[in-house]
């Protein structure tokens, strides 16, 4: 079976689905949010000794909480696989340095302003030097992180993917 031979619902997830005319699926937000609930599960503020009555379920719930990011590796990977999909349906092949760079602008913003976040507060407060920030932020520009080390290991999942 090739693509264009693939079901139309594989292809345009199908339209009864859709939360709104944006082509988004309701179900897979309910996801994304469950996902996000168990990950904050396991980085709660609050311990499950310290959580009075709701020390069995904050207890669970912080074993559970890794799940988390796996369900957004794999509705990550759905999705990604949907737009891939979607441009050779539409144009009859795909571009993959098109397709990198869209991913790149889509993700990469918000990462470089988070990494501008972290390098104030390495240089202010933990290194007191730009030099010592840069150097502890090096890893994290070049997706290195996870061999290399890195002042904010919540970026791992980058490196991943």
């Amino acid at each position: 079976m090739t693509v264009g031979e693939l079901p139309g619902p594989i292809l345009n997830y199908g339209s009864a689905a859709r939360a709104s005319g944006h082509g988004r699926l309701m179900q897979l937000d309910v996801l994304r949010g469950a996902a996000i609930l168990l990950v904050l599960c396991r980085h709660g503020i609050v311990s499950s000794e310290r959580a009075g009555w709701l020390k069995s379920l904050s207890f669970h719930l912080w074993h559970l909480g890794w799940t988390g990011v796996d369900l957004f590796f794999v509705l990550s990977g759905f999705l990604v696989g949907g737009l891939l999909f979607k441009e050779i349906r539409v144009s009859g092949r795909l571009n993959a340095k098109r397709f990198l760079v869209r991913r790149g602008f889509k993700i990469w913003p918000a990462y470089f302003v988070f990494l501008a976040f972290v390098f104030v507060r390495e240089s202010r407060i933990k290194t007191h030097t730009v030099k010592g920030a840069l150097r502890a932020l090096l890893p994290n520009l070049v997706h290195l992180q996870n061999y290399l080390g890195t002042p904010r290991p919540i970026t791992w999942s980058l490196a991943v993917e």
